[in-house]
């Protein structure tokens, strides 16, 4: 099952040349480091991933709003080296010209020279695109993902409460809550930026192979769902979503999945 979900999201990258498959070792990283509670080498690891900012801020948002000091920190070392870097090369002038080409990227109505669209995006901006049908004008689309991106990401925070102990059980499936609440929060991603899942896929199994007792694991809603998003991604790779992403669906479901099972977690022990 994880295999499956891997295959389409590494095909998608290596066929379109991105960076996005260094993300999955981004969060890995970031997971392994919080796990052995070293929370500022986690923040370093994150800070790695900022060349994907418009995925990795809304995750440090989450340590924002849970008041993960060391975590920030270690963001803003990495972040500062990545600028020094990034001056050094390109200079002032092409650090001035990129933050133009990203105003405007981002007041772009969402008809892109590639083809893509807004629609398409597995997010919480994408989906409202899809179901105003183009009704809604961009000037009011704006707030509104914007105001619905925060609430899913204080919503990720108000859920993390293992933050500080890795230990407690519920850690892994907040963890995967919290990547996730990002994603769907980020304001630019596509399908082939959705690698993190790599991630959260084995975390969710791990979880779901101990809890499935006497029943099969696909008995279990998690792996169900992971191969609900697999097959998704291959359907979307073979013919296209092009008025709809189907895949914010599957994410969401994967969100209400998450938050209905977490509490009870608590009164489990795992091996």
């Amino acid at each position: 099952i994880w295999l499956a979900t891997c295959f389409p999201l590494a095909t998608g990258v290596m066929v379109l040349g991105q960076d996005s498959l260094l993300l999955p070792l981004v969060f890995l990283l970031a997971y392994l480091a919080m796990k052995r509670r070293r929370e500022f080498a986690a923040g370093l690891a994150l800070g790695l991933g900022l060349f994907r900012f418009e995925i990795l801020l809304p995750f440090v948002f989450v340590f924002l709003l849970r008041r993960r000091w060391k975590v920030l920190a270690g963001v803003f070392a990495a972040g500062a080296g990545a600028l020094g870097a990034s001056v050094a090369v390109v200079g002032w002038s092409g650090l001035y010209n990129y933050a133009r080409a990203l105003i405007e990227v981002a007041q772009s109505s969402g008809k892109w020279s590639s083809g893509l669209e807004v629609v398409t995006m597995p997010s919480l901006r994408g989906a409202l695109s899809a179901f105003s049908g183009g009704a809604i004008p961009h000037s009011w689309l704006f707030p509104v993902a914007i105001s619905g991106s925060l609430l899913l990401l204080v919503c990720a925070a108000w859920k993390f409460g293992s933050i500080a102990e890795p230990e407690r059980p519920a850690f892994d499936l907040q963890f995967s809550f919290a990547v996730i609440a990002a994603l769907l929060a980020s304001y630019h991603i596509f399908s082939h930026e959705l690698t993190p899942l790599i991630v959260v896929a084995y975390l969710v199994l791990g979880y779901e192979r101990v809890m499935q007792r006497d029943k099969k694991l696909l008995d279990r809603p998690g792996a169900m769902l992971l191969l609900v998003f697999a097959l998704t991604m291959i359907a979307g790779i073979a013919v296209g979503f092009r008025n709809f992403s189907v895949l914010f669906v599957v994410l969401f479901g994967f969100l209400v999945w998450l938050w209905e099972e977490m509490p009870g977690l608590e009164r489990v022990k795992l091996p």
